[in-house]
């Protein structure tokens, strides 16, 4: 194993660093995608100022979560980011998305859930191997606003959620 990965896309160097840093803290939505598997969900949000210098983001169904601004500039259209393992299927977390299973594959230890959400959106989580949903059932999913990550319109990390700190 590396302890130092460089992330090269059309000859062109996205992002240097360690295998962690890489995944917790992609610098763009290229290293976002193309480290993990299944890769990174990504969902086409509006974000808006909140109280405190948070920020509020639109997410399908008119669900609105709370995300710490960090004092960086991110408003209007960008890309929500959040790893499949990173998606609570028992509906934990700040907000809770409805969806509809299409696909579900038993792994054994794990389940991998393939879901669309309210708007046609589609997600991948992960949960646990005793998960029985199968498709056409509805599933409640939880987001952890920790865990998210938002990307400008130029794909550049703004926000880097990380569970690690």
């Amino acid at each position: 194993m590396a302890d130092k990965i460089v992330v090269l896309s059309a000859g062109k160097i996205e992002q240097v660093g360690s295998p962690l840093e890489l995944y917790h803290r992609p610098n763009n939505l290229f290293v976002a995608g193309f480290i993990g598997s299944p890769k990174m969900n990504f969902l086409k949000v509006e974000v808006s100022p909140n109280e405190g210098g948070n920020l509020s983001v639109a997410l399908p169904g008119g669900v609105s979560l709370a995300m710490a601004g960090e004092g960086k500039p991110a408003l209007g259209e960008m890309t929500f980011g959040i790893r499949p393992e990173h998606i609570d299927a028992t509906g934990k977390g700040d907000v809770v998305l409805e969806s509809t299973v299409n696909l579900a594959e038993y792994l054994g230890s794990e389940t991998l859930f393939f879901v669309t959400l309210a708007d046609g959106s589609e997600l991948s989580l992960k949960a646990d191997g005793l998960a029985r949903e199968k498709p056409g059932d509805r599933l409640e999913i939880g987001i952890n606003a920790k865990a998210c990550h938002l990307f400008n319109k130029d794909g550049m990390a703004v926000i880097n959620g990380d569970l690690t700190r």
